[in-house]
């Protein structure tokens, strides 16, 4: 892991592929309205297989970058059924977004 930086990893599993696509579409448009072009690139890195959502992402640990994140994870854990994404920083679990999260 890079220094400054907050690891997201884990993965969310959704009822169906449209509810994967729309937790995707959903989760693209906050980051636009976050006005933090670099957040976009975030997206690039998740792997979906089916129903799951894979993600393993190093973001800069400033607060705007981490605010993102975490509303970007909360819009994904709202719409999936189970799984959940940890934040790791300094080898230690410094949050946690699980599935069906509403805040």
């Amino acid at each position: 892991m890079q220094a400054g930086c907050v690891q997201y990893r884990g993965r969310y599993d959704y009822a169906d592929g449209k509810a994967l696509e729309r937790a995707l579409a959903v989760a693209k448009a906050e980051l636009d309205e976050e006005d933090l072009a670099e957040a976009r690139v975030w997206m690039r890195v998740f792997v979906s297989r089916g129903t799951s959502l894979q993600v393993n992402v190093s973001v800069p640990a400033s607060a705007e970058h981490r605010f993102a994140a975490a509303n970007l994870f909360l819009v994904l854990a709202h719409g999936a059924i189970d799984g959940s994404v940890q934040a790791v920083e300094g080898g230690r679990e410094v949050d946690e977004f699980p599935a069906g999260a509403d805040d």
